[in-house]
Order: structure tokens, then sequence, then C-alpha cells
């Protein structure tokens, strides 16, 4: 199944800490969370629209295609659908969108065996998500 993300693609930030109104209280938090609820919201509308309504068990496969807007300035010369070598870093844009899908479209991110991430240079900025179940092998007798 396919789900595609409109818009620039999101990296995840480094967590953050505030200090509560006692002493030595700090919190953690997720800077995050509102825009992973938004993309959330995008792909259950796409669940329901592809008649898609039940999370994967795993193991699973995932491919993830980030298109990165092309710089006005700058990097010259860059054709649609070539390699974008530039900020943010793939790792952080899969985190975002791993986090995003977990407990939604698959049952938790630890069934996922196969990770695919490519990040191209586009004139409409998106992110692109195929996943599939991998086929368990056969025990041996």
């Amino acid at each position: 199944m396919k789900f595609v993300l409109e818009g620039k693609p999101i990296p995840q930030p480094r967590p953050r800490m505030t200090t509560g109104q006692g002493k030595g209280q700090v919190r953690v938090y997720d800077p995050s969370k509102v825009e992973k609820n938004e993309c959330r919201k995008e792909i259950m509308s796409q669940m329901l629209a592809q008649g898609f309504l039940r999370r994967l068990e795993g193991p699973i496969a995932i491919k993830m295609v980030f298109h990165m807007k092309k710089a006005k300035k700058g990097i010259a010369g860059q054709p649609v659908g070539s390699p974008c070598a530039t900020k943010p870093d793939i790792d952080n844009l899969a985190k975002f969108y791993l986090d995003v899908i977990n407990d939604l479209l698959i049952v938790d991110d630890r069934m996922i065996a196969e990770l695919w991430c490519k990040k191209i240079y586009s004139d409409k900025p998106n992110v692109e998500i195929w996943l599939k179940e991998i086929p368990k092998c056969p025990k041996e007798t």
C-alpha cells in the first residue's frame, strides 16, 4: 500500500527540555507533536479512501521517498529526480515518519525488517511511503 503526504518533508527534531516551577523539575517533550498529529490525520484519511482499516503485524518492509524542494539559488544544475545531499539528514526524516505510522499503520516499529529511503530534488515536495508485509519463512523440519 502507498501513502503520499503533500508538503515539505519534516525531520525529527531533538527532544526539548523545560524546567518546571519547583526545584530540579525538568520536563522533556517532543516539539513535533502537532506536525505528527496532522500527518496521522492525513494517513487515516487515505486509509479510509483505500479501504485499508488494519495495522500490519510484520515482518514489514517500508520504502520512503522524500521529495525535497529545489533551492531557488545555490545548488545549480540539480535536475528534478536527482539525489539530494543537503540538510535535513535522511535518518531524521525517516524517524519522523516512522513515529507517525507507528501504532497507526503498523502494530509496532520493531516489526520493521526492511527500510529503504531516498531523498531527491522535486518541484513538488512530498513524502511517499510504501508498506508491505514480508512473507515469513517456513520453519525447517
